[in-house]
């Protein structure tokens, strides 16, 4: 039955040792951190750029899209590279690499020329490449050495994750409280003292592991073999036409709702006398993203695990209600985000 599958289970694992649990220790200390300068930097990024001045006008939605769609270019044209350099120089040198970019990205929002606010997001794109790929394959290189480490990887990322989405909550309050003592700058600012503490952490707790190349070819699979892999199995195209959709729709939003709240907090405040006004509080608005985001993953492994739902109808119903969700703020606003709202519900469809 079920309880001698489970008990059969959690016999095959090792006992945690000391190890094990100061790799955790080492581990999720500077992924925390590392995250938490990554999305501190979230709340305010509309409202960095909009208030920069070029030919004495304030900077356009266009610029602002621009340095938008800047960063992920730049993730998109050196990703591919950057992840192989880590595994080929280190995944704690790469991480390190991440944290002096990222400051580069942060520090750069205090100038007000445009090509250094372009670098910036080149910096950015780049670092965020090794965001999501130097910690990660850092801690998996040092698990193969730590014995009894693999047997509990699957916790310890389910720690670093389910962590994270608590840390993003409580970045957007920090976020908030750095831009109301230095203006919109200020989150970065902040960003930058956490990247700070965490590549000193990096430098002081972790040691260097770089991709076990003994047992492989020498020849490292190009991207040519990976998009000839994509094209061979339809499945793999179902699930990154699904991921493409949502994400689209979700990175229009995450452009687009700055500006929505500040024109709902102008209007609602409208005739107000200024010691009475607000400013948006877009680190709390950041915050309740962020925690309906855990709400999200929360239910998603509810429909699973207890509701017994098949992933392919949660994802269904998830993307149904997104697209309804959306489509109630659309209803009355732009052509614009009508188009954002039929992105999700054509993934669900897909």
């Amino acid at each position: 039955g079920i309880s001698v599958e489970s008990s059969v289970e959690a016999s095959s694992k090792t006992p945690k040792s000391a190890a094990v649990k100061s790799l955790q220790r080492r581990f999720l200390a500077v992924f925390w951190l590392l995250r938490c300068a990554d999305w501190l930097q979230g709340p305010y990024f509309y409202e960095v750029y909009a208030s920069k001045l070029f030919g004495g006008k304030p900077a356009s939605m266009g610029v602002i899209s621009k340095l938008f769609l800047t960063g992920f270019a730049s993730t998109a044209v050196f990703g591919p590279f950057v992840g192989r350099a880590a595994d080929a120089r280190g995944r704690k040198l790469g991480t390190l690499a991440f944290t002096a970019l990222y400051a580069v990205g942060a520090c750069s929002t205090k100038s007000p020329v445009l090509w250094a606010l372009l670098l910036g997001r080149v910096a950015s794109g780049i670092g965020t490449s090794l965001l999501f790929s130097a910690p990660e394959s850092w801690l998996v290189g040092e698990a193969q050495t730590t014995e009894g480490a693999m047997d509990y990887l699957g916790d310890t990322f389910g720690m670093a994750y389910a962590g994270d989405s608590l840390v993003a909550i409580a970045a957007g309050q920090l976020a908030a409280l750095a831009a109301s003592k230095r203006g919109p700058t200020g989150p970065f600012e902040l960003s930058v003292g956490f990247l700070g503490l965490g590549a000193l952490l990096t430098s002081l707790l972790w040691k260097e592991n770089v991709a076990d190349t003994s047992s492989s070819s020498s020849k490292q699979p190009s991207i040519k073999e990976a998009v000839d892999v994509i094209r061979a199995d339809p499945k793999i195209i179902m699930v990154g036409a699904t991921q493409s959709l949502f994400e689209a729709a979700m990175y229009i939003f995450v452009l687009q709702w700055p500006p929505a709240i500040s024109k709902a907090v102008s209007s609602a405040f409208a005739g107000v006398s200024t010691s009475t006004a607000t400013a948006t509080p877009y680190g709390t608005v950041f915050s309740c993203f962020m925690a309906s985001c855990l709400l999200g993953s929360t239910m998603f492994g509810f429909l699973g695990n207890v509701m017994g739902c098949a992933t392919e109808t949660s994802a269904s119903f998830m993307l149904a209600l997104a697209t309804v969700a959306m489509g109630g703020a659309a209803f009355f606003t732009s052509p614009l985000n009508t188009m954002v709202t039929g992105m999700p519900l054509l993934g669900a469809l897909v």
